[in-house]
């Protein structure tokens, strides 16, 4: 039966059998990264600076306010939304995983950054060096490094002037998915709000007609309020217990002690996030 069978291998017009998937791919990887080989290598560079960090600086570096976003130190006195994927970090792993994740981050806003200027028209090399501070400066470095919400703050911002920049022509599910990005970043930082005035501009700059544009920056700006005016009534991360830590007088710091993996006070006081015991 098999030798009457009809079926033949399949060709191609010079009578080779057709590339495999997987060597379709691999000739596309490597056309991609002839194109793109500057910002390859800036981008490897990058990577290897935030694994030098990672290892010479464990578990993070702590700054002077880090314990608020770990204990309610001063509640009231920080936004709170860098408290949130902190708590969901720490629940399953540990301070490393939360410096990884910020390198991460940062080394994400550099490819993003790159496509944005491409797909603006950007030439390549251009858009490649407007990388390079990103992925090369150590202060960067050090601030992903640093349990602090600055590489939060720096990541909702580019995501959000990506998503307004995305497209010349603007549509509304754009400028309401932007609003909440850049009010999500207030909420990590106060001086978020300040973003709210430029992207305005820029929506009313566009033009589109004159009733358009207004609509726009009044989807806009609602959808900006969204973030903040949700975690407005909050004051902090819970506690265990259900209860919201209340503001109180200042008082002196406890002692804290810190190990790869946990922070913990001398003082019996009830951490702000899990895992830090």
């Amino acid at each position: 039966m098999l030798e009457k069978s009809q079926v033949e291998p399949t060709t191609v017009e010079n009578g080779t059998a057709p590339p495999r998937p997987q060597t379709a791919r691999a000739h596309l990887a490597a056309s991609a990264l002839r194109r793109h080989w500057l910002a390859a290598v800036l981008l490897a560079a990058g990577l290897v600076l935030r694994v030098l960090a990672q290892f010479a600086y464990r578990p993070v570096l702590f700054y002077i306010d880090t314990t608020r976003y770990l204990y309610n130190d001063a509640p009231g006195m920080d936004p709170v939304g860098y408290k949130g994927p902190l708590r969901v970090i720490l629940a399953v792993a540990n301070f490393n995983t939360v410096a990884a994740v910020q390198h991460l981050l940062g080394l994400a806003m550099a490819v993003v950054l790159y496509m944005l200027l491409l797909r603006r028209g950007s030439p390549r090399w251009l858009a490649a060096l407007a990388m390079a501070p990103l992925l090369l400066d150590a202060y960067q470095v050090q601030i992903e490094q640093t349990l602090m919400p600055d590489t939060w703050f720096e990541a909702l911002i580019v995501a959000g002037l990506a998503i307004l920049l995305w497209r010349p022509a603007l549509g509304w599910r754009a400028v309401v998915a932007g609003g909440v990005v850049l009010g999500t970043s207030a909420i990590f930082a106060q001086v978020g709000e300040a973003l709210l005035l430029p992207a305005v501009i820029y929506l009313l700059a566009v033009g589109g007609g004159w009733r358009r544009a207004l609509g726009r920056a009044a989807a806009l700006c609602a959808a900006f309020a969204l973030p903040i005016l949700a975690t407005a009534p909050r004051c902090g991360c819970r506690r265990p217990s259900g209860g919201c830590a209340r503001p109180g007088p200042s008082r002196r710091r406890a002692p804290t002690r810190w190990s790869s993996t946990r922070i913990r006070r001398s003082s019996p006081t009830t951490p702000a996030c899990p895992a830090t015991r």
